[in-house]
């Protein structure tokens, strides 16, 4: 019995995150427009935590280390596709244009409830405002763990990142007909 239960929510959590966390909500359309500064299209490249660097450890072995004293959030970092709306702060290299999204409290490698679900390599429309750099932004690092136990840690600009307006809503992965979709979006504004 105790399974059936478990079964059960289990089925009922990932169903919730899967159809109704990422799926494009339509009578929203006009209200998220509205909302959003800058809407993209992109492709989720990587991400990084922020940290407070005056609580990290960095002997991964310690005992004494829990990850919400220094764990601020999430830094993924979007290879944009094609801009819908406003203007973009973005980041270039040789050959992309990327664009920075900072989710507070992610990093801890499940999304809160409210979060977007965002999996690597999947394109998204990103529904965008920037993000509020509050004196508790400031001095923070991006954290990044390679192969080989490297650790790389940077300054995180808050400047350059964007926030994504009405929680998972504003995130909508894009599966099927992304012109018609697009589309869509644009006959929203």
């Amino acid at each position: 019995m105790i399974r059936i239960v478990a079964l059960t929510i289990l089925l009922f959590n990932f169903f919730t995150l899967e159809v109704l966390g990422q799926t494009f909500p339509k009578e929203y359309w006009k209200e998220i427009v509205d909302d959003s500064k800058t809407i993209i299209t992109g492709t989720v490249d990587e991400s990084f935590q922020v940290i407070r660097p005056e609580n990290y450890k960095p002997n991964p072995g310690t005992s004494d280390r829990n990850p919400r004293d220094f764990i601020i959030g999430e830094l993924f970092r979007i290879k944009k596709s094609k801009k819908l709306k406003g203007k973009v702060k973005k980041v270039k290299d040789d050959k992309n244009e990327y664009v920075y999204i900072f989710v507070l409290g992610g990093g801890l490698g499940i999304p809160g409830i409210g979060d977007p679900v965002l999996l690597p390599k999947r394109e998204y429309v990103f529904f965008l405002s920037p993000t509020i750099c509050g004196e508790d932004l400031k001095g923070k690092e991006t954290i990044d763990y390679k192969l080989q136990s490297e650790i790389i840690r940077k300054p995180f600009d808050c400047e350059l990142s964007y926030s994504i307006v009405h929680s998972f809503r504003g995130a909508v992965e894009i599966k099927t007909n992304k012109e018609k979709l697009i589309e869509e979006i644009k006959n929203s504004f």
